[in-house]
């Protein structure tokens, strides 16, 4: 996995999530955006949860204040450059 499929995948997790709030994406909804290969889910799941920007709660990812902000300057970004 390249660094720029990395951050699309996260990209991805982390807007979705902001969209789905306050219900939790479920990991399994992730891992099969992710083609379903579970190395690169336990990847990205790790990178996320160890970056403070989501939480892991019965398999259901919900964002932190971290993520939500993220998530917000993503969407921004994404919309500026549409």
């Amino acid at each position: 996995m390249t660094k720029q499929e990395a951050n699309q995948y996260m990209s991805a997790i982390l807007t979705t999530a902001a969209e789905v709030e306050p219900a939790p994406i479920p990991e399994s909804a992730a891992y099969m955006v992710m083609g379903m290969n579970l190395p690169k889910w336990e990847t990205i799941k790790s990178v996320l949860l160890r970056a403070g920007l989501m939480v892991s709660v019965n398999h259901g990812m919900t964002l932190t204040d971290a993520g939500r902000d993220m998530a917000a300057k993503i969407e921004a970004f994404r919309l500026a450059h549409a």
